[in-house]
């Protein structure tokens, strides 16, 4: 008795005292007060607000102070380059191979997407005009995108989301697509979104080059195919497209690889050409002779 008397006495009570309180979390936290659920709008205003502040005051004093700008970017323009003829002659001849590499370019993107390639030349020089008056960046080029001319295939190709469509009706929605797409770029420089680019990984910018290489290779396709059921070859489906051979169009086949292989050639071999090769850059030398051999 004694000893079931000594081990039930040592048995602990399960019931919990009443003098003993647990903390709690909340105790921390018990003059915190929570904002509204709503409360983000108020702050993402006054945030867009001073953005926008500050936008028209940046503007407002280059709109005062472009005469004097002006006047001292001439002067200073007209003695850095009369002290350096050699930089002068470098940007006037890199500004004339951008500008005649742009034709083809976007001749070429114009097929991948679809669009008549007079659309590419006009929406090419356009853009091209409008950075060169409101500013840019040292080396950024202006032109047509390789990504974004194989996504608008999908809105103008006759087999794609809108086939019920005539052509013109879909060049129609490409277009206001296209002007939806600059909205969203002005508002994305505007909120000062670019640094978002930096969260975009190497292997996703790897990835993006590798895929932009493709696809102008394959828009250099349509070069080894001739379409004879509509006058221009642009106007053809794929379906009407056939492929060159020898045994059918021999002579139109070797001048289109006389083209490549010459043009190939010079890019490789024309840097190296003593003197001459470090001032006149392989890709004017390529487009002269491929505009020649045309």
């Amino acid at each position: 008795m004694s000893c079931c008397a000594k081990q039930k006495k040592e048995t602990p009570d399960p019931t919990p005292n009443p003098s003993f309180e647990e903390p709690s979390i909340h105790e921390d936290y018990k003059d915190f007060e929570r904002d509204p659920f709503f409360a983000f709008i108020p702050q993402l205003g006054r945030w867009a607000g001073g953005i926008v502040t500050n936008e028209l005051e940046l503007a407002t004093k280059g709109i005062v102070s472009a005469p004097s700008f002006t006047s001292k970017f001439l002067k200073g323009s007209y003695a850095f380059y009369r002290a350096n003829p050699n930089i002068l002659f470098r940007e006037i001849l890199s500004g004339f191979t951008v500008a005649i590499m742009q034709v083809p370019e976007s001749i070429a993107f114009s097929f991948v997407a679809g669009v008549p390639p007079l659309s590419g030349l006009q929406a090419t020089w356009w853009m091209a005009f409008i950075t060169g008056i409101f500013g840019g960046k040292p080396g950024m080029i202006s032109g047509a995108a390789g990504a974004l001319a194989v996504v608008v295939t999908r809105l103008t190709a006759s087999d794609g989301v809108l086939s019920y469509l005539t052509t013109d009706e879909r060049l129609n929605v490409l277009y206001m697509t296209m002007f939806v797409c600059g909205i969203f770029q002005i508002g994305f420089a505007w909120f000062r979104l670019a640094k978002l680019v930096r969260l975009i990984p190497e292997t996703g910018m790897i990835g993006f080059m590798n895929g932009l290489a493709i696809i102008i290779f394959m828009a250099q396709l349509p070069a080894f195919q001739y379409c004879t059921a509509e006058p221009l070859f642009v106007q053809c489906t794929v379906e009407q497209r056939q492929w060159l051979t020898f045994s059918g169009q021999p002579l139109e086949l070797s001048l289109v690889l006389v083209h490549v292989v010459c043009c190939m050639a010079i890019m490789k071999f024309w840097p190296k050409t003593p003197k001459v090769g470090k001032w006149i850059p392989a890709s004017l030398v390529a487009l002269l002779v491929g505009t020649l051999i045309e």
